[in-house]
């Protein structure tokens, strides 16, 4: 049946003080190879825990993956548990040794005796070289379960994982790899989403929804078994009932891919739009998230951040004094006509939204857009962390944009 389950090793993952992505990645990689993951597991740097868990874990799945504990410190104890687990000794290898000197020769760095440790393997294992950093991975049979062991270093685990464990494992298993579709959306919440799609159960594919902040992802999970024909006719019946929610879809179509940022700048350079920006609740994360989506593409003509809205009036040197009640609009077609640019996008300063008693219950803000063609204004109310209010109006203006140039 192919059941897998993870296990994360380090005091650090169990008390907290890292966030365990890494089974959260490879839980994606696996389910898309088509295993089937049925445990997560975390445990402390205890060789008597370690070896507890692989134990128990045996008895339930065909595959374990493990990541952490290969490191060179005493509290790195990984290859000793499975050595006391399977009976088999730690067995020193020289072409671990040799692949680790000459990772060290690359990052110009002296190599310490207590480094070769991690070149203690347990006898019979199957080594997963290391290219990445120092610590090699290992595989190992113990009774009718695969066991393999990987650094808890998130970038050196995955590249272990695709260059060196995943062509084992295809080896190993009869795997028949699902297909996921990811459909983007913003702008509507997780449980209006639900609402919209309803009960969605059919043969051959499974629904999940994942929200991130101001994006919610709509995910549809294909089994081998279904017909190319289904597929596409559920993504069709997914992509009509969602709407113009959807500024992505992965996996399947033509249309844009990749985040709401990336997907703006494709859609501005596309049509050679040129854009100057203001912002206010924003705090330059709105000019950031798009700089970072831009590569180098210079359609943007100006950036400006005002704390108030007086500051805006003073960067655009208008006469008379700024006014009591910012006209935005009449700011908007200023910052357009001075800077050159086809769209003029103002996101104002938050302003508190209090409820009868006089407390602060969260922020609001509103978006101006310009163009030679017309004008729009959406409002937004947040509420969260600094951070966060300006990821979500950031996220409110992006959209803004997107609807508009489409």
């Amino acid at each position: 049946m192919n059941r897998v389950e993870i296990l994360s090793q380090g005091d650090e993952v169990i008390t907290g003080q890292t966030v365990d992505t890494n089974a959260a990645w490879l839980s994606e990689q696996l389910v898309l190879m088509g295993f089937d993951i049925v445990r997560h597991s975390t445990v402390g740097d205890s060789i008597e825990d370690i070896r507890e868990a692989l134990s128990q874990a045996s008895q339930r799945v065909d595959l374990v993956i493990c990541s952490g504990g290969l490191g060179p410190t005493d509290d790195d104890l990984t290859a000793e548990a499975v050595a006391l687990l399977s009976g088999s000794p730690l067995e020193f290898d020289a072409q671990a040794l040799a692949l680790m000197k000459d990772m060290f020769v690359r990052l110009n760095r002296s190599m310490v005796k207590a480094n070769e440790k991690q070149v203690y393997l347990p006898k019979g294992a199957t080594r997963i070289d290391n290219f990445w950093g120092t610590a090699p991975g290992f595989i190992v049979s113990y009774k009718h379960t695969l066991m393999a062991f990987l650094p808890g270093v998130p970038g050196e685990m995955k590249a272990m994982f695709e260059h060196g464990l995943k062509p084992e494992l295809l080896k190993h298993f009869d795997l028949q790899p699902s297909r996921r579709i990811i459909f983007r959306t913003t702008g509507v919440g997780e449980s209006n989403l639900q609402e919209k799609i309803g009960k969605f159960e059919h043969e051959h594919v499974c629904l999940s929804y994942r929200a991130m902040g101001r994006e919610v992802q709509v995910k549809l999970r294909f089994s081998a078994q279904c017909k190319a024909e289904e597929l596409d006719k559920h993504c069709r019946y997914m992509a009509d009932i969602l709407g113009d929610c959807v500024f992505a879809i992965e996996g399947w179509g033509q249309g844009p891919v990749g985040n709401l940022a990336e997907v703006v700048v494709a859609l501005l350079a596309a049509k050679n739009i040129k854009l100057v920006c203001a912002e206010g609740a924003s705090g330059g994360e709105f000019m950031r998230l798009v700089s970072l989506s831009a590569k180098g593409m210079s359609f943007i003509k100006k950036g400006y951040y005002f704390a108030e809205p007086n500051d805006l009036h003073e960067m655009l040197n208008l006469q008379g004094g700024s006014p009591e009640e910012p006209h935005y609009f009449h700011l908007a077609h200023t910052l357009r006509s001075t800077s050159q640019a086809d769209i003029a996008l103002i996101i104002t300063p938050f302003d508190s939204v209090k409820s009868k008693e006089g407390d602060s219950i969260a922020k609001s803000a509103q978006c101006f857009l310009v163009s030679g063609h017309g004008q729009l204004c959406v409002s937004d109310q947040v509420t969260g962390s600094d951070a966060y209010c300006q990821h979500a109006i950031s996220y409110r203006a992006l959209n803004l944009l997107r609807k508009y140039v489409l």
